[in-house]
């Protein structure tokens, strides 16, 4: 799998989308992408699913690189398995 690296942060080029996810669909949707190796997911504020997306990769022992639109450009963050970001210093 070829991978990106920005904000000295590297995680796959392919991810599971989220747009249109809500509740449990989300959830288990996320669940099972981290479960079959996927460690990107692509979300955005605006989709209004992070809570269960969060509750996901808390719920998984894997960790996960999330990334998200922001006005000045895209964000990445790698999110533990407390589904907290983990920002580099």
């Amino acid at each position: 799998m070829d991978h990106l690296k920005t904000q000295g942060i590297s995680f796959p080029k392919l991810g599971l989308g989220t747009f249109r996810m809500q509740g449990d669909a989300c959830r288990a949707a996320v669940e099972s992408a981290l479960s079959i190796g996927y460690r990107h997911l692509d979300t955005a504020e605006m989709y209004a699913n992070e809570e269960p997306i969060g509750s996901a990769i808390a719920s998984s022992r894997r960790e996960a690189s999330c990334t998200s639109p922001q006005k000045s450009g895209t964000r990445t963050s790698p999110l533990t398995r407390s589904g907290v970001p983990s920002m580099p210093a």
